[in-house]
């Protein structure tokens, strides 16, 4: 059967001599795998690979069919121009690094027209109002409660946040566990907060590096799938 949606690129990688695999968040039927034949040679493809870059913002005609594990693409375009995110070094080491995490936690995604309005107001955000240094924490942090695993929000004036319960706390109980201090402060201003908000939320550099590694420790405890992501060293080198 032939449907029309949107989609966002999740990853992409080269099969045999021409052929390209990719992986689209679709808003009809979530997570989906598509045979791209031919497409790397560009003067005979109608479909061009450069579409095909992570975060993309696709419009696809595509014909599902449900028992098979490679859908077949009919048409495929773009949905809205992203200008900056696949040119600039440090939003392209983004790009990688949140896209890694992504095609290991979500699995077989089923449709999330929530989780889906999410990833497209993150990535129109990265592409147009630049690459602030809090982005991936609070991308990180928002993108827990699409996974089911939120940080718990009661008591949120105690001076301890617990990674392994998901707790505030009054005092420590798993030191090597627990977010306190000023990137407690951090953490804690980046909840409920907004993309927009989060621009003039200022902190040193050691804070909110500090920050995002406790906040992958929470990955490790609370969100199926999660692995230690080998772009965070690329990460690291961009951001120093």
């Amino acid at each position: 059967m032939l449907y029309k949606t949107r989609a966002i690129v999740l990853k992409s990688i080269r099969f045999k001599e021409a052929d390209v695999i990719t992986r689209l968040f679709t808003l009809e039927h979530g997570i989906l795998s598509f045979h791209l034949r031919g497409i790397l040679k560009t003067k005979k493809s109608a479909v061009k690979s450069a579409l095909f870059l992570p975060f993309s913002l696709l419009a696809i005609d595509y014909n599902f069919r449900e028992s098979k594990s490679l859908q077949y693409l009919k048409e495929v375009k773009q949905d809205a121009v992203l200008s900056t995110i696949h040119f600039e070094i440090s939003k392209n080491a983004i790009v990688t690094f949140l896209t890694e995490i992504l095609n290991d936690v979500l699995h077989e995604k089923e449709k999330d027209e929530p989780l889906f309005a999410f990833f497209e107001q993150s990535i129109l955000h990265l592409d147009r109002k630049g690459n602030h240094p809090l982005f991936i924490p609070h991308f990180l942090i928002k993108l827990t409660s699409y996974l089911g695993n939120p940080p718990n929000t009661k008591h949120t004036d105690f001076q301890f946040f617990d990674i392994s319960t998901a707790c505030f706390t009054y005092q420590k109980i798993h030191h090597e566990f627990t977010i306190e201090a000023d990137t407690l402060r951090a953490f804690k201003q980046l909840l409920g907060t907004d993309f927009d908000t989060t621009i003039n939320i200022q902190y040193p550099k050691e804070v909110r590096k500090e920050l995002l590694y406790q906040i992958l420790k929470y990955y490790q405890f609370h969100i199926n799938g999660y692995k230690e992501p080998k772009s965070l060293t690329i990460l690291e080198e961009v951001f120093s």
